[in-house]
């Protein structure tokens, strides 16, 4: 009888224990295709979608572009004294 309770609970365990490493398998997925779509530096600027600037600081230039199509988020740094020249 004892021996039996002991398989039950390892078995209980080890099925919690796997169900706790799939849920936090998912969550940093979820993190990560969200890092990649947002915030990721790697990718390039959208070839053929229209941008609108959500702000600009005049005193550094910098820049925040986002993708009307896709959502994606972009920061430049933009020089405005040099279309003046």
């Amino acid at each position: 009888m004892v021996e039996l309770a002991k398989t039950i609970f390892m078995a209980i365990g080890i099925f919690t224990v796997g169900l706790m490493i799939y849920v936090v398998a998912c969550e940093i997925i979820d993190k990560f295709s969200k890092w990649r779509k947002n915030g990721c530096k790697i990718k390039c600027l959208c070839k053929p979608h229209v941008y609108e600037i959500e702000w600009h600081w005049v005193n550094d230039g910098e820049t925040l572009l986002v993708c009307k199509k896709c959502g994606k988020k972009k920061k430049l740094f933009i020089d405005f004294d040099s279309f003046r020249k």
